[in-house]
């Protein structure tokens, strides 16, 4: 079934970070303020999947590089995973 809604969401999170020499590890948890989209008002209706958590890694690579992993979770099912590279300025 094809699905021409909206695919923005928006979300408000909160969390941490756990700082470990190079390796930063976040913990965040977060709740959609914005979600219309067809497919997921159907499958997401209850309140536990207006919340959701993500899941971090990232290495600091030098003083303005950094690479990382991300994990996004609703409930306890992994829906999306990132890889990124950041360049920071200090």
């Amino acid at each position: 079934v094809k699905d021409n809604s909206s695919a923005t969401f928006a979300g408000v999170l909160i969390g941490h970070q756990f700082l470990l020499n190079r390796f930063t590890f976040s913990q965040q948890l977060g709740v959609y303020v914005f979600k219309q989209t067809k497919t997921y008002d159907k499958q997401y209706q209850n309140l536990f999947h207006t919340i959701y958590h993500r899941w971090g890694l990232s290495y600091k690579m030098s003083n303005h590089w950094y690479a990382g992993i991300t994990l996004l979770a609703h409930n306890q099912i992994a829906d999306f995973i990132d890889a990124r590279i950041t360049y920071r300025i200090k």
